[in-house]
């Protein structure tokens, strides 16, 4: 009937507005680079923080021969080997969504009235970030949360997916700014122990493998007297709404 049939061309309208996004993501990825490279060597580690690394041939070597790829200038820890469990499932999700999650973002914030940014900036503030010093954030995601910290920090951001690491380090081009990216497990973190100034995650706990082990070693990595930060949904919003997604 005429109903279907109007329900059926808004369904294929959306699914050509999404093709259409994803391409343009993908073109902008492909026209943009930034490389930092494996500055910050001096604590790097082996996933866990356990040994220390060389760089060697492009790559970064542990004393057993351990060998981490650097892609685009973005050290990969994480191996489909080490993604298991809930970890797994999100890693292809993002992997899916990644080219138009922030024009999503966008999208949902204009439909909803939502202010992103003065919500973002409500919660960070409790970080009291300060110009000049390290900050990490796991599951940087497209990195976003940036936007509303002083642009002179010593920027390292960890997430499993690498898709939505290469749409990190594009916007951090666009905003010229330089980040230090790593597709690593928030699980085990690739660094040595009392290394940042302040350790942030924001979204994405609730469905980790394991999050205590996530949230020991953002303790782990974190200076004495530093800050740490871990906002997320409660778990009466988790279940009422991400439960009942396919």
């Amino acid at each position: 009937n005429a109903a279907d049939t109007v329900g059926a061309a808004m369904a294929f309208g959306c699914v050509l507005v999404l093709a259409a996004v994803t391409a343009v993501s993908r073109a902008r990825r492909e026209n943009l680079l930034v490389t930092p490279g494996a500055a910050g060597l001096a604590f790097l580690r082996t996933p866990g923080g356990s040994t220390s690394l060389k760089m060697a041939h492009g790559r970064l070597i542990g004393p057993r021969g351990d060998a981490y790829t650097i892609r685009d200038g973005i050290a990969c820890f994480a191996s489909a080997a080490d993604v298991t469990g809930r970890n797994k499932d999100l890693s292809a999700l993002y992997r899916n969504i990644a080219g138009f999650y922030d024009d999503s973002q966008r999208i949902y914030a204009a439909l909803t009235g939502l202010d992103r940014l003065a919500l973002v900036r409500d919660y960070m503030a409790d970080l009291r970030v300060e110009a000049g010093q390290r900050v990490l954030e796991t599951s940087i995601g497209t990195g976003r949360s940036f936007e509303v910290l002083p642009p002179d920090l010593e920027v390292h951001g960890v997430d499993l997916s690498i898709e939505m690491l290469e749409v990190c380090r594009d916007n951090f081009a666009l905003w010229k700014r330089a980040a230090r990216l790593y597709a690593a497990n928030a699980e085990a973190l690739p660094f040595a122990d009392d290394v940042f100034d302040r350790v942030f995650h924001v979204g994405g706990i609730n469905f980790f493998s394991n999050p205590g082990a996530a949230i020991a070693e953002m303790i782990r990595v974190a200076r004495p007297g530093a800050r740490i930060l871990i906002a997320d949904e409660t778990e009466k919003h988790a279940k009422a709404v991400y439960e009942n997604l396919p």
